[in-house]
């Protein structure tokens, strides 16, 4: 569903977005979509394109936009994942891990992304914190968020499953300790909290409906009326928010009455 962060933007928010630069790990520029598509003159991004390797992913990343919004990578961390942690590369370590063998290290990449948009006088900016898990070296699990044209976004979301899910919470905590926090819209939060309830994940369904909520409640939302559908949890009035909402409460509570080792 396509959302909108179209905001007018200040002169000095316009000027700090016009030098920043595509930048990896602690500030090494590099361009993945050159030499990729050196080696691949008629390929054209496809993102996501599940099964697709490192080089392939990174060059998407810094793929030319077909709008006439620009797209400024600031922050961007290669990192090893394990069921124990994370380990971010240097610059020399990604490049080494370019090649079409893509072995057996499960990888995964943290961008933070801003865009800017200008039409006529207008200023329209938005900001993501995206992230792509590819296990042994190839693409499964991704949250991504994609602009267009005064920055208008939608997100495309495919949770981790099986041995992938240990593999994930690692990246997700090095994205939420170590990049940005940008806010977020509560859709994106429920919608993705039904995906992992049909993924069979309970915890991650709770944290995005408790996250979905949080924005709703820093957002001052005081026209949403709060009903009752079960004593756990309350449910909004009718929206397009509330609707989501619902479906994602009773989602968690069939998941809920599942055994242990149905519900991860």
């Amino acid at each position: 569903m396509r959302r909108s962060r179209e905001t007018r933007g200040p002169a000095v928010l316009a000027l700090l977005l016009s030098l920043l630069v595509p930048l990896i790990g602690s500030g090494c520029a590099s361009n993945y979509h050159d030499s990729w598509t050196a080696e691949h003159p008629y390929w054209t991004s496809a993102m996501p394109d599940i099964g697709s390797g490192l080089h392939e992913n990174l060059a998407s990343l810094q793929a030319p936009t077909q709008f006439e919004h620009r797209l400024l990578i600031s922050k961007l961390a290669v990192l090893v994942v394990t069921p124990e942690g994370v380990r971010q590369l240097s610059a020399e370590e990604v490049a080494a891990r370019l090649g079409d063998d893509p072995g057996d290290e499960d990888l995964a990449i943290v961008v933070h992304v801003s865009c800017r948009s200008k039409i006529d006088v207008q200023l329209y900016v938005g900001e993501a914190v995206d992230w792509l898990l590819l296990e042994d070296g190839r693409l499964s699990a991704w949250d991504l968020v994609h602009f267009g044209s005064r920055c208008i976004y939608y997100n495309e979301f495919k949770p981790a499953t099986g041995e992938g899910v240990a593999l994930e919470d690692e990246l997700r905590r090095f994205r939420n300790a170590r990049f940005v926090q940008v806010p977020g819209n509560p859709m994106d939060s429920y919608e993705k909290g039904i995906l992992y309830a049909r993924a069979g994940r309970l915890a991650a369904a709770q944290e995005m409906l408790a996250k979905g909520d949080g924005t709703f409640a820093s957002r001052g939302a005081g026209n949403v009326r709060f009903e009752r559908p079960s004593d756990k949890r309350r449910l909004a009035d009718a929206s397009d928010d509330a609707a989501l909402r619902e479906e994602l409460v009773r989602s968690i509570d069939a998941l809920e009455g599942l055994s242990p080792g149905e519900a991860r």
